[in-house]
């Protein structure tokens, strides 16, 4: 029922905003022709909400890992977003560092050891949405929790 000009994503991915024509020609959701789109003129906003499942599944793991971004000033992850590739930068003592890539569900879909200042991760195979990353140092303790937007 409305004529959309642009959309947008927020950098944490978790808003969408489109534009919305103020005049024109289109089709209802019933298939006939109208010269009065919805909402004319307007920018609408649209927010992500995770499903709601138990405290013990991936909703917990969204509350607490994506709202809280922990930010380790000797940790650098760039692009993001990211097309095909990452690159995270361990400019401290990156002995034994590991990197944690977990999807908006929570699932651990990748785990690897920094090994040198720069560790490159594909994203070629990812879907395209929101992803989060951990790092931990040599303790196992969490130093670094990014929000990665994958756009392809």
């Amino acid at each position: 029922g409305g004529r959309f000009r642009d959309v947008v994503v927020s950098q944490d991915g978790l808003k969408i905003y489109v534009a919305c024509d103020s005049s024109g020609p289109t089709i209802t959701a019933t298939g006939e022709p109208t010269n009065s789109p919805l909402n004319p003129g307007s920018i609408l906003e649209f927010t992500y909400q995770p499903p709601v499942v138990s405290k013990s599944g991936s909703q917990h793991f969204i509350k607490n890992i994506i709202t809280e971004d922990k930010k380790d000033n000797t940790i650098e992850i760039y692009p993001n977003p990211s097309n095909n590739f990452i690159i995270v930068y361990s400019y401290g003592s990156h002995m034994r560092r590991s990197i944690e890539l977990y999807d908006i569900t929570g699932k651990l879909i990748r785990k690897q050891t920094i090994i040198n200042l720069t560790t490159r991760i594909d994203t070629n195979n990812f879907a395209a949405g929101l992803y989060v990353i951990k790092v931990r140092d040599e303790t196992g303790k969490v130093i670094h929790i990014e929000k990665l937007l994958v756009q392809h």
